[in-house]
């Protein structure tokens, strides 16, 4: 058995090495329950010395690895691809293939002859003269829209339905 007052073999004071079984552990005079190494005041790092893992005073806790100038160029030729990649599907995909950014219209101008043609040939109506039909009306199946136009000196007015998204119309008969 070891002798009251010392540690045990691992330097640690505990009941079982001794101490007293009436005196309360880390009492005055006494070592704590841990040892005198166990976190007390005892344990304040000395001056210049500093455990591993902990930041000097003035430094963060992270600190990144150095990038060379190789690997930053890499990097920045990556995010150029990337953002050239990115422009040219906007492009793309905004102006050519489904056309975000294109809205397709009639050529009044077109649409006008085409109303005319069909009044004098599927009609059979005589004496149609002066049609006009509105400008910038949108490519888009199912919109209608009505032109104007003089037959036989009379105003009427001629219905046009869009039947599909490739510019395709119907001509109504004249109201």
């Amino acid at each position: 058995m070891s002798r009251p007052y010392e540690p045990d073999r691992h330097g640690r004071w505990s009941a079982a090495s001794g101490h007293p079984a009436d005196e309360p552990t880390g009492a005055w005079g006494h070592p704590p329950a841990g040892g005198w190494g166990g976190g007390g005041y005892g344990d304040e790092p000395q001056y210049g010395w500093r455990p591993q893992g902990e930041p000097s005073w003035n430094q963060s806790k992270q600190t990144r690895p150095r990038v060379s100038a190789r690997q930053r160029g890499r990097r920045r030729l990556l995010v150029a691809i990337v953002t050239a990649l990115v422009v040219v599907l906007v492009i793309v995909l905004g102006f050519v293939s489904p056309g975000w950014f294109v809205t397709r219209v009639f050529d009044a101008g077109a649409v006008q002859a085409g109303a005319a043609k069909v009044l004098t040939d599927d009609y059979a109506i005589d004496g149609v003269a002066d049609v006009r039909c509105p400008q910038d009306v949108q490519v888009k199946a199912g919109a209608t829209f009505s032109c104007d136009a003089t037959i036989d000196g009379d105003p009427v007015t001629i219905p046009i339905t869009v039947t599909d998204d490739g510019g395709a119309y119907q001509v109504g008969r004249p109201a």
